[in-house]
């Protein structure tokens, strides 16, 4: 399994804060696709944040916004992490917009000088839509 994640939203009163976790030990829940018993134990003790603090995922429902009504970001300003690829400090940048049908998503890595060292131009999304059966 690739990037087996936890979330965790939080109600902020205006907005929503996600939270995004590793699990520590992923092997001890390889199996809860199958049996989900194992999750019943599951708390903040078994997991570590994916990325550090200002690195989470700010929600807010903005109706007039294209391709909203709910629009997440992730400050590239805010959220600065060390890349052991890169060897650096580099800064995350994303946004994610949902609607009850699609959801577009961007992720971009910045240089300390501002350059993008990785993801789409500005504006462009990988777009995923729901599947009507």
């Amino acid at each position: 399994v690739y990037r087996q994640r936890v979330i965790q939203l939080l109600d902020e009163g205006g907005f929503v804060v996600q939270n995004t976790f590793n699990l520590i030990k992923p092997e001890a829940y390889e199996t809860v696709f199958d049996d989900p018993a194992p999750l019943a134990g599951l708390t903040l003790e078994h997991l570590e944040l994916t990325m550090g603090e200002g690195c989470q995922q700010i929600w807010r429902y903005d109706d007039a916004i294209a391709g909203g009504p709910w629009i997440g970001v992730v400050n590239k300003d805010n959220c600065q992490i060390y890349s052991e690829r890169r060897g650096a400090t580099i800064a995350i940048g994303a946004e994610v917009r949902l609607n009850e049908d699609t959801l577009y998503t961007t992720e971009k890595g910045y240089d300390q000088d501002g350059t993008i060292l990785f993801g789409g131009p500005e504006g462009s999304f990988i777009i995923l839509n729901r599947i009507q059966e």
